[in-house]
């Protein structure tokens, strides 16, 4: 059995707040990339001849408490692409259903050293999107350096299956307590075993039986006691719950 000899793509996830993003494309794909960039608050323009329907529901989304917000930036520009709407670009998104104009979009991008995902031919670009898995904030992304799309969400459905709701309730837990946890103490050792203890799949499993409100009361508990004491501690254990 041989090997594929293609470089492994470098694992990486881009902070695109108000960055300038190209995506050419007017289609249902050009829009599901659209959506996930507007998520992210990247500053979106879209040119193609025509939009699809699709794209009239990229204007707004339901916020945390259930109210519609206004998106990141998205401006349409519906004419023919042209090779001046990569200049200032961050990163360009080849959306067309023409493969010929998305090579070219993406040479053209490559000789400006600015990233390109490319739908199809994938090949032709030098950035591959994953397949993403959400749960709150946590997100598990899926590649196989381009050679199977099919695979990649085959196993994002697999892993949904086995990370529930309950694991990004967990990641929101932490995102505070890493804060005062940062703030609080100074020792970076006694700060990293408590990390690591507040991160244990655990945490997760109790998350599913008792709450997201219990468990942080425990971990509130665990995180007060250790700032105290110096030591990493063990979450308190609910009757009839084994822990480990």
């Amino acid at each position: 059995m041989t090997g594929s000899k293609k470089a492994r793509l470098y694992p990486a996830s881009l902070d695109l707040r108000g960055r300038p993003v190209l995506v050419v494309g007017g289609g249902a794909v050009a829009a599901r990339k659209i959506a996930l960039l507007l998520g992210a608050q990247a500053s979106v323009t879209a040119v193609a001849p025509e939009f699809d329907a699709a794209f009239k529901t990229l204007r707004c989304w339901r916020g945390a408490g259930g109210t519609l917000e206004e998106r990141a930036q998205l401006r349409q520009v519906r004419r023919q692409f042209r090779v001046s709407d990569l200049n200032g670009q961050s990163m360009v998104l080849a959306a067309t259903g023409d493969l010929a104009l998305n090579r070219r979009i993406a040479e053209q991008a490559k000789r400006r050293g600015v990233w390109v995902n490319v739908a199809a031919p994938g090949e032709a670009g030098n950035l591959q999107v994953p397949a993403a898995l959400w749960r709150g904030p946590l997100c598990v992304a899926v590649s196989t350096s381009g050679a199977s799309a099919a695979l990649a969400r085959t196993v994002r459905e697999r892993l949904a299956e086995t990370l529930g709701p309950e694991w990004g309730q967990l990641a929101t837990l932490l995102e505070t307590r890493r804060e005062r946890i940062l703030k609080q103490s100074a020792e970076p050792g006694r700060r990293r075993r408590l990390l690591r203890r507040l991160a244990e799949r655990r945490w997760a499993r109790l998350i599913k039986q008792y709450g997201p409100r219990r468990v942080a009361r425990d971990m509130d508990k665990l995180i007060a006691k250790s700032l105290r004491s110096g030591q990493g501690g063990s979450p308190r254990r609910h009757r009839g719950t084994k822990q480990g």
